[in-house]
């Protein structure tokens, strides 16, 4: 028997034509003969030998038909092989134009397309074992078994782009030569270790077992010699920690953030229902696609399905910041451990939607309460964030924070089931008297949240096709392939009279598809076949969006040239010009302006224009190109209001903003209509030092501008945390430094002082005209605010100015001293009581000490400060006649029961004015430590 190949065909030059050695027909007989190779001729019996292919062959053989411009037969190899084997290669274009590609095998007499007759099915199916590699099996989901590959095998993926890594391996775009869907390829390192091998077999297991839109779906599994690998669907557009920043920006991110609570409420009580715990939820674990929201990373996950109940203790490798406080302590722990880590994500989703973002919310948990960044550590920061929070309007009100409050319950019995959380978003869908959703259209319905996959668009599920255009996976015939088809049968020896019949003529989706590849030679076969250039798929797009999309500007001017609409708008109401822009394809974008027929300023459906998109991403050589348009206005803004500039700053796009400042036509002051901001305001908060001194420079830029929500410039980036910006600012004569917030009335201090950046502070008060006691709207200053957030060094330096220590805000008459106390912040409270002029006793205006609110809120530590110092006094009652005592007994602290009771004058009989007791009180608590404590100091 010949050899059945010479060399690897996949190492020839992709286009021999091109190098001079060959023209088209030598080339094309070249090739022919290469393929034919793989269908050896036994000399004996003048029929084809029977060998097994490997999936080396079958990448070989789909490689040949590409470099034969036969594309569409390129993407089938094993059904090629199969007909051709059994001499039926005519049949080919049938199967590909009913959608029937390698990834139906293996077949069975009642699959097989009806053109093939009785004897051909018969003879298809005895011949389709040659080629059943093992990538067969790879894309069956929970149907298609594990399969192993050595060394010398190949894979049947192309990788195309790594999406993140971790400790034990990495996850990856993939491109399936089977199916030529992409996928994500999660791959692990095989070590040593058993644990490694036992999280792998977990997350296969638990992953073959889901099914449902908010889980992300197995394709398949394998093991090489250095990985273990998970085949997974789809490939996610970003996480949601990115999610997060993006929508800060975005009105129509923020819409769809809103309906991901319910949607991820009812993804994990589809986990829970079939007893599964995730045991790792956090922003990175959690995927967007388009419109939907996938819990991913099953890794750590526990199937409590042959277990009677679904608690477990002990160690657990999750990620510490989200995860519970039972779950900390390595002890006992169920499926509500899930519901406080989701709880902790529906937080940092509810700031979001607030206006915050979460690094604001990460500092603050850092400079208040324990100081720890960790939910499950740091109680006071989450009520207090809370809080802040609520004080915040925004038009989803605060209806999230209510579901928040019940979930980071640290009483894990206290906390809702999944499905009561599912439940109560449903119920809850409109926020006061605004069309507010909570919950995605797709899990609107109880009934239909848990059947599993319903028909969304079949291989939608299963292809992740770009961003933008939508799927374009229609199955066409190919063009005529009379040369090859004849030559192959010739070549097989199956000259059994068979006549060739006549091709269809290409349709659209064929034109689809040859411009999403790039194809230009076949392309150009294309153009004399009466094609509808200007034809639209069901999104609307055309193929010059594709060739937008893809930035080929051959592609986009022969289409042009052949009558293809410039201006068409798909339903999102986007050009080509204004994806090309998008994208950052600099030549295309040029081809198009330079066209009559084409609108610089065309607007989508978000009123984006193409200098829009381009300087939101940067793209300063088709910001260029724009500009130079005599036409352009630079100043349109989107639906949000933001122009162009305000994007650029946002981005920290220093080129970008020169450019537009250089435009005549650009206003450098332009407030947006969301929140009434400036460039200089977005600039300042990010702390884009270059482009605030940019717009600083420019005649028209008023830097005491602020929103109505918001502050100036100069409060932004105090309260973000920009030195480098506030020191820029300040030296500005244009700018007061004690300019308040409209809403708020806090000034820059206020901020800084609250968020504990020391060293804005000082370069606050190192100003003469600072006002270090102004107050704001509730009668707060920032030595309230800085005592209140625990923060001591930015306290020692308002005390040595000369702040006020026993000033009163007016919204409970609350001071530094008795904020800190309640705070719990003893270093601060230290602080406090060494000041002469402290009134220890001080009340506000419910009459309650700060002793009473230590007490009432547990901090033992401060208790003890307050109780050593002299003039305190351990019984005082509030307004409704309750002392220290009687709260910490209410409450059940022991131990600062027992500190007060070792006090000269705490009456432990004393009655409030409902006339109970603290044993009473601590009796119907049932804190059983603290009647057994109160019994015996009455009876001694």
């Amino acid at each position: 028997m010949a050899a059945r190949y010479v060399q690897d065909p996949l190492s020839w030059p992709q286009n021999l034509e091109a190098n001079g050695k060959f023209g088209a027909a030598g080339l094309h007989d070249i090739l022919e003969k290469r393929i034919a190779e793989f269908f050896p001729i036994d000399v004996e019996s003048g029929g084809l030998t029977p060998p097994r292919y490997t999936e080396v062959d079958m990448q070989q053989i789909s490689q040949l038909l590409r470099q034969m411009d036969c594309v569409e037969w390129s993407r089938v190899p094993r059904i090629y092989t199969v007909l051709r084997r059994i001499g039926k290669l005519q049949l080919l274009d049938s199967f590909i134009e009913q959608g029937i590609t390698d990834i139906c095998f293996p077949f069975s007499a009642a699959t097989l397309p009806q053109s093939l007759g009785p004897s051909s099915r018969a003879a298809f199916a005895r011949t389709q074992s040659v080629v059943l590699t093992k990538a067969i099996d790879l894309e069956k989901g929970e149907l298609g078994e594990h399969r192993s590959f050595a060394d010398d095998e190949r894979l049947p993926f192309e990788a195309r782009a790594i999406l993140g890594w971790g400790a034990n391996g990495q996850v990856d775009k993939v491109l399936s030569l089977l199916s030529f869907n992409e996928y994500a390829r999660k791959r692990i390192r095989r070590r040593v270790l058993p644990e490694v091998t036992k999280a792998y077999e977990r997350e296969l297991q638990i992953l073959k077992r889901l099914s449902h839109r908010h889980t992300v779906k197995l394709i398949g599994s394998y093991t090489d010699s250095s990985y273990f690998g998970l085949i997974m669907s789809p490939v996610a557009d970003c996480h949601m920690g990115e999610f997060l920043a993006m929508s800060l920006m975005s009105s129509d991110k923020r819409s769809l953030l809103r309906s991901f609570f319910g949607c991820l409420a009812t993804g994990l009580s589809y986990l829970h229902d079939s007893q599964i715990r995730h045991k790792d939820i956090k922003p990175s674990n959690i995927l967007v696609k388009g419109e939907r929201v996938l819990l991913t990373d099953f890794g750590l996950s526990f199937d409590w399905s042959d277990f009677s109940r679904s608690e477990t203790e002990g160690p657990t490798g999750r990620t510490l910041k989200y995860c519970a406080p039972e779950v900390a302590a390595c002890g006992p722990r169920n499926s509500s451990s899930d519901i406080w880590s989701l709880g902790c994500v529906f937080l940092e989703m509810a700031a979001t939607l607030k206006g915050e973002t979460v690094a604001t919310m990460d500092n603050f948990f850092k400079s208040y309460g324990s100081e720890n960044s960790c939910f499950h550590g740091n109680p006071d920061a989450i009520r207090a964030w809370m809080e802040r929070l609520k004080l915040t309007e925004s038009e989803c009100g605060c209806v999230p924070l209510e579901w928040v409050e019940n979930m980071l319950n640290h009483e894990r019995n206290l906390r809702p089931s999944a499905r009561q959380l599912m439940q109560t978003i449903q119920s809850s869908q409109l926020c006061m008297s605004s069309r507010v959703v909570f919950i995605g259209i797709c899990c609107n319905d109880d009934s239909a949240s848990f059947r599993g996959d319903i028909d969304l668009g079949g291989v939608t599920l299963m292809e992740d096709v770009p961003n933008y255009p939508a799927d374009v996976t229609q199955k066409a015939p190919p063009k005529d392939r009379k040369r090859a088809l004849s030559m192959a049968k010739h070549n097989s020896r199956q000259n059994n009279g068979t006549i060739v019949r006549k091709l269809k003529k290409p349709d659209t989706s064929t034109l689809f598809k040859a411009i999403r590849s790039g194809d230009a030679r076949r392309l150009s076969c294309l153009m004399n076949s009466q094609l509808d250039l200007n034809a639209r798929q069901d999104n609307g797009t055309t193929p010059l969006h594709w060739a937008a999309e893809n930035g080929n500007e051959d592609v986009a001017r022969m289409i042009l040239d052949n009558g293809a609409e410039a201006d068409a708008v798909d339903k999102r109401g986007q050009t080509p010009l204004i994806l090309g822009a998008c994208k950052g394809h600099e030549l295309f974008v040029r081809l198009m302006l330079d066209r009559n027929d084409v609108d610089p300023n065309s607007k989508d459906a978000d009123s984006s224009t193409p200098l829009s998109v381009a300087a939101e991403n940067g793209h300063g050589g088709i910001v260029g190109m724009l500009l130079g348009c005599d036409n352009i206005d630079p100043d349109l803004r989107d639906k949000d209001g933001s122009s162009p500039l305000s994007w650029a700053s946002w981005g920290g796009h220093v080129s970008v903003v020169k450019l537009l400042l250089q435009h005549k036509g650009v206003d450098p002051d332009v407030k947006d209509i969301t929140w009434g901001r400036t460039p200089l305001s977005y600039a300042a908060e990010r702390g884009y030092r270059d482009i605030v001194q940019l717009l600083l420079e420019r005649d028209g830029v008023d830097p005491q501008e602020m929103g109505p929500e918001g502050g100036t410039p100069l409060s932004w980036a105090a309260r973000e945390g920009q030195p480098a910006v506030v020191e820029l600012l300040l030296q500005s004569r244009r700018v007061n430094p004690n300019v308040a917030a409209l809403r708020t009335g806090r000034t820059p201090l206020s901020f800084a002082a609250e968020m504990g950046h020391l060293a804005i502070v000082q370069l606050l008060l190192a100003r003469d005209d600072v006002d270090f006691e102004a107050t704001d709207v509730d009668g707060g200053t920032p030595l309230s605010w800085a005592a209140f957030a625990g923060q001591l060094a930015v306290v020692e330096l308002l005390l040595q100015k000369g702040a006020n220590p026993n000033i009163k805000d007016r919204k409970w008459g609350g001071t530094p001293f008795s904020f800190a106390a309640e705070r719990g912040h003893q270093g601060v409270v230290k602080r406090l009581l060494s000041q002469d002029d402290l009134d220890v006793n001080t009340r506000d205006d419910r009459g309650q000490t700060p002793l009473l609110l230590a007490a009432a809120e547990g901090r033992e530590g401060v208790v003890r400060l307050l109780l050593q110092k002299e003039g305190i006094k351990p019984d005082t009652k509030d307004g409704r006649g309750r002392t220290p005592l009687f709260y910490a007994s209410k409450k059940g602290y022991l131990e600062i029961v027992k500190l007060l009771l070792t006090q000269e004058g705490v009456d432990p009989q004393s009655k409030d004015t409902s006339g109970k007791t603290p044993l009473e009180v601590a009796k119907l608590a049932r804190k059983n430590g603290v009647v057994t404590l109160l019994r015996k100091h009455t009876e001694a």
